[in-house]
């Protein structure tokens, strides 16, 4: 639920704020939105691309962040 207010909020401000392209229809601020919204996925892609990979690569980290909590 917080990933949607996030995206909603982050979408609210590319409407606002980003600047218009040459597609004027049907109106700028859906390309706005859109290109928020691809902006949103790389981002996405890119906190992905960080993280380990496999399933005992997120069970270590689990288990040292409790090692380090004692």
């Amino acid at each position: 639920m917080a990933f949607l207010a996030i995206a909603f909020v982050f979408l609210t401000h590319c409407f606002l704020h980003c600047r218009d392209s040459v597609l004027i229809r049907p109106h700028p601020g859906v390309w706005r939105v859109v290109h928020g919204i691809g902006m949103l996925y790389l981002m996405c892609l890119g906190v992905l691309l960080g993280k380990k990979g496999g399933r005992e690569g997120g069970r270590e980290d689990k288990a040292q962040s409790e090692r380090k909590a004692l």
